[in-house]
């Protein structure tokens, strides 16, 4: 299963999707009756039968730096689709993206399959979504949010909430990126949408003139206020590099797209492992977000220079101001009557 979040923001599109994904158990596992997947934020589950859940950094598929494509539904369709698109762009270099996606689309018909691409062209963003009853095209002039995949407790309703308000308020468009992830991680978490087949570490990117930018680097913060609820406090920190995603936790993991080799993951590795753990134990991240379960809380905070109550290291910890309130408050009430996530950040000056 799959969540995908696609809008257009400000001058970008911006593409949010979870990372679980459902195949079969590893060869060594079958005789194993009942499995138990745990996630990079400790959602758990138990498998039963031939599959088994994992997480994955290939929702996000970047194209040559200037297009993304994201995709729910059946892999083999979807991953058909992504090297025909692949090759299409490469054989069709310098014509209008939008010529050879609508070309590709209106002579494809997929029953299993839903996708959301975003690029920029003629510096306009374009996000364009197909479903299987039908195509759906957003340019500059018509901002707005897609989603594809399945919605445990109407998760798109919460990210579309976020996003109107990030454009309410003028979030900047990493700020507006973080925020998404960080409300939907929340509501991930405490409504264990993983038993969904939905979680896993959320992750996005977004493409504008410049390019495709993934979302920067953000520790996470997990606690109870109960510890006997859930356990004490735990750390997720979230890197991404060179369309590879590196999380260090209670299990530290390197993710990768299934296109990259294994010699090219090897040059990852070593390119990058030295200078994350440094910024990892020495240096704070562009974004902090603390997610309180039993509160249903999240606090967003931009350690950007210049804004108010940035994070402070003390005593080789990390903490917000105690004596400093955070500015920005609003509660979230989604429609279903489901129980609402309070929202913070330091975003607005």
């Amino acid at each position: 299963m799959t969540f995908i979040a696609g809008y257009i923001y400000k001058n970008s599109v911006q593409i949010v999707s979870d990372s679980a994904v459902t195949g079969p158990k590893r060869p060594e596992n079958h005789d194993i009756p009942n499995l138990i997947f745990c996630s990079s934020f400790r959602e758990t589950v138990h498998i039963s039968g031939d599959q088994a859940i994992s997480e994955s950094a290939n929702k996000l598929n970047n194209i040559d730096g200037r297009i993304l494509i994201a995709y729910a539904g059946l892999t083999s369709e979807g991953d058909g689709t992504l090297r025909d698109l692949i090759l299409r762009f490469k054989v069709n270099f310098g014509k209008p993206i939008s010529h050879v996606i609508k070309e590709y689309f209106a002579e494809n018909i997929y029953k299993n399959s839903q996708y959301i691409i975003g690029f920029n062209e003629e510096d306009k963003p374009h996000l364009f979504v197909c479903y299987e009853n039908g195509r759906s095209y957003l340019e500059n002039n018509r901002p707005g949010i897609a989603f594809a995949g399945v919605f445990p407790y109407n998760i798109h309703e919460s990210a579309k909430w976020a996003f109107q308000w990030a454009s309410k308020l003028g979030y900047s468009e990493d700020e507006t990126l973080v925020f998404m992830q960080a409300l939907l991680q929340t509501i991930s978490v405490t409504n264990r949408t993983i038993e969904y087949r939905v979680g896993g570490h959320f992750n996005g990117a977004l493409v504008s003139r410049e390019g495709v930018r993934w979302s920067r680097d953000t520790l996470y913060i997990m606690y109870s206020t109960n510890n006997f609820e859930l356990g004490d406090k735990f750390i997720v920190a979230k890197y991404n590099r060179e369309n590879s995603t590196f999380l260090i936790g209670n299990d530290s993991k390197w993710l990768f797209h299934p296109s990259i080799g294994s010699n090219s993951k090897e040059e990852v590795k070593k390119k990058w492992n030295d200078s994350i753990h440094e910024c990892y134990n020495n240096e704070l991240p562009d974004f902090c977000v603390f997610i309180s379960y039993d509160k249903r809380t999240v606090v967003s905070i931009s350690n950007e220079s210049g804004k108010n109550h940035r994070i402070e290291r003390v005593h080789g910890g990390i903490q917000i101001p105690y004596h400093i309130k955070i500015e920005m408050n609003k509660y979230l009430n989604p429609p279903d009557g489901t129980i609402g996530i309070y929202t913070y950040s330091n975003f607005i000056k």
